[in-house]
């Protein structure tokens, strides 16, 4: 029995020629949108609004205090009796959750002022910005911190009395401290942390198969000592290097202390990063590599901190770090760096003496100085997603953002966002942290 009715070639047809007319709809807008993000993946361009002959001005979205400023009355609140400041910042691995740790830097001799650590989740609803959504105590100043790269909720600290801390957010606050370093260790920070990074390690990948063991941690003390740990094996680090090297004229080793530290990207994303920069209290930038850190090294090091932990009367001798140290000194500290992530050899330093470096890290000279506060740099940072912006935070409050691709204006920024009030008690930007 026959039957009517469009057959299969057809129906084929009639798909085909409704998925033309969609294409035909939309085609115009999505390939005009693929052009906008390419440009802006290779740096053409600052932003859309540029393209569109706009610019709108830099917009404050939150106001985020871990402690009550007096103008609520609630029996809750926390009152900031040790003036704590913020010493660092970090966004977590989803971009929505942002981390402050909380510390003071006048501090002599061995802390006995308690700090914390305090997280908001941005993106949950009804989010409250005077009131953190964890608040952990930590019973001294903390120094710096920084989200896991991987797992949204490893949180590493750096304290002023030279540990290393780690907090797992999806515990209790009162669990949250999951691992922290021996102080009475032989091997360890015996001042400050001023700073901490997580680095990808193909070795620890390879053994534990991705996850969050692939990362080590990289430690940076005033003590001038560049530790690396296991961040769920805090007894002994896992290797060790001093910022030493040979004074000109008298052939003498100095040990410098470290105030920041910027890893160059890796080439690609699964080969480990083994050069950075470091910044030292006597305003020298140091040229550093980690890239001798394989496993025969490792053992061997091991193996020197057992005979060294058995024998009272054995030193252990940490190998130097320092390759270059020809960069043109600054005239005070050192606070910040950032690299660039787009491009290898790009690096910014921000000096307390108020100049904004932009570096080769090949070359001695800087590329370019900008002065743009008299009042000191306190931070920096380069953006993950405009490889031709970069900002710096000052003493007085200010954030400086700059544009290389501003040719018009490039000794000035296209940008300045007055953060801290006069008013305030500390008006210095001590951090800035870019979302990814």
């Amino acid at each position: 029995q026959a039957t009517t009715g469009p057959g299969p070639r057809s129906g084929a047809k009639a798909e085909q020629a409704a998925v033309a007319s969609f294409l035909d709809a939309v085609g115009q807008g999505m390939l005009a949108e693929l052009s906008v993000n390419t440009e802006l993946a290779s740096g053409n361009v600052l932003s859309v609004n540029q393209q569109k002959g706009t610019e709108e001005a830099p917009q404050c979205l939150f106001t985020l205090n871990a402690f009550s400023d007096g103008s609520i009355s609630d029996s809750h609140a926390r009152i900031n009796k040790h003036h704590l400041q913020v010493t660092s910042l970090s966004w977590s691995k989803t971009g929505q959750t942002l981390a402050a740790s909380y510390g003071r830097y006048d501090v002599q001799g061995w802390c006995s002022i308690p700090g914390a650590v305090a997280t908001w989740n941005l993106a949950r609803l009804g989010f409250n910005t005077a009131s953190p959504d964890r608040f952990i105590d930590v019973d001294t100043c903390v120094i710096c911190c920084a989200f896991h790269p991987a797992e949204p909720a490893l949180l590493a600290g750096g304290t002023y009395n030279g540990e290393l801390v780690i907090w797992d957010l999806n515990q209790t606050e009162a669990n949250a401290q999951i691992a922290k370093t021996d102080v009475l260790s032989e091997l360890r920070h015996r001042e400050p942390i001023t700073a901490v990074s997580w680095q990808y390690s193909s070795q620890e990948a390879r053994r534990h198969r991705a996850g969050a063991a692939s990362y080590r941690l990289f430690t940076l003390g005033a003590d001038g000592r560049l530790l690396v740990w296991l961040w769920n094996q805090l007894s002994n680090p896992l290797y060790g290097y001093e910022l030493q090297w040979t004074s000109p004229g008298n052939n003498m080793r100095v040990c410098m202390g470290g105030s920041c530290m910027a890893f160059c990207p890796a080439a690609t994303a699964h080969e480990e990063a083994a050069l950075l920069l470091v910044g030292t209290e006597g305003g020298r930038l140091l040229r550093c590599q980690v890239n001798d850190m394989n496993e025969a090294s490792v053992r061997e090091f091991a193996a020197r901190v057992d005979a060294a932990a058995a024998s009272s009367s054995a030193k252990l001798e940490l190998r130097s770090a320092v390759k270059g140290t020809d960069y043109q000194l600054m005239a005070a500290t050192v606070n910040a760096l950032g690299a660039c992530p787009r491009q290898r050899q790009l690096a910014v330093a921000a000096g307390g003496d108020g100049t904004l470096r932009v570096l080769d890290v090949l070359r001695s000279a800087p590329l370019l100085v900008l002065e743009p506060s008299a009042a000191g740099l306190l931070s920096a940072g380069w953006s993950p997603s405009r490889p031709l912006v970069f900002t710096a935070g000052s003493g007085d409050g200010c954030v400086y953002v700059y544009d290389l691709a501003a040719k018009q204006r490039l000794i000035r920024p296209v940008a300045l966002l007055q953060v801290a009030s006069s008013s305030s008690s500390s008006t210095g930007v001590n951090a800035l942290a870019y979302n990814r």
